[in-house]
């Protein structure tokens, strides 16, 4: 059945953790991808990471979703796996540019550090617009490979090659846009100071307050934006939805756009 939910004036986005992305390798009924596509209708536009490069499970989110929704999606690379974005065009609609975050060969070592060799999967990039605001959102879903160090080092390469190059581009007065968003699964140790990962993500200005799940600490965003021009909160239950019985264990982290 569905809901009638209260719906702020401005625009949300959150991006979707792994483990729980409704076309992982996991295996869905209708029932979850019912309950997933009423989440997603929750927010204007949400980052999927884990897309199988076989599209039918996104396709089947989309036909629960609205009249109006969209997708965009990515080639697919490390694990045969994609990223996308869907989106509700009425509310939000697709900048000029669409591409991949690519950092050339010759500055690789300035990017990542001298073990950096590229990312596993290239972060998916996508501008959007809400009201006056233009925002370039990075889609990222990090190379994981274990605990060891070798795998955390390669890691924390990959993450503090995009942070340098939301750094960079935010900075570069030739940008298409020069409000930055990079936000996914960064594959996040621990969320606090000492972690490899965090202090990558920290080293060049802000990153989000997680909410907690148990002991995961998976989802991170790194913003670059000019002041004033985002609102970034965590997502709380009953921050915009009526209250329930049923208790979801959500890793999202919404902004809210515009």
């Amino acid at each position: 059945m569905k809901r009638e939910i209260s719906r702020p004036r401005r625009r949300t986005a959150c991006s979707w953790p792994p483990g729980t992305s409704p076309t992982s390798r996991q295996d869905r009924e209708a029932v979850h991808l019912d309950l997933i596509g009423e989440i997603v209708g929750w927010f204007d536009l949400i980052a999927l990471q884990e897309i199988r490069d076989d599209l039918s499970g996104l396709r089947a989110l989309r036909a629960r979703l609205p009249r109006g929704w969209a997708l965009l999606f990515s080639e697919a690379s490390g694990n045969d796996e994609r990223q996308a974005f869907a989106f509700d065009s009425a509310k939000t609609r697709v900048g000029e540019k669409v591409g991949k975050l690519t950092i050339p060969p010759s500055r690789l070592a300035d990017a990542g550090g001298e073990a950096f060799r590229g990312f596993d999967r290239t972060p998916y990039l996508a501008a959007f617009e809400a009201g006056r605001l233009t925002l370039l959102l990075a889609n990222v879903h990090s190379f994981y490979g274990g605990s060891d160090n070798k795998n955390i080092e390669r890691r924390a390469g990959e993450t503090r090659a995009i942070a340098w190059w939301c750094d960079k581009r935010s900075d570069d007065p030739h940008a298409y846009t020069r409000d930055i968003l990079a936000l996914g699964d960064f594959n996040l140790p621990r969320a606090e100071a000492g972690d490899p990962i965090y202090d990558e993500l920290t080293r060049r200005g802000p990153a989000s307050a997680r909410v907690p799940d148990e002991d995961r600490h998976h989802d991170r965003r790194r913003q670059r934006l000019r002041p004033g021009r985002l609102r970034a909160r965590p997502y709380r239950s009953g921050s915009h939805r009526p209250r329930r019985r049923i208790r979801l264990r959500c890793r999202d982290l919404p902004t809210t756009l515009g």
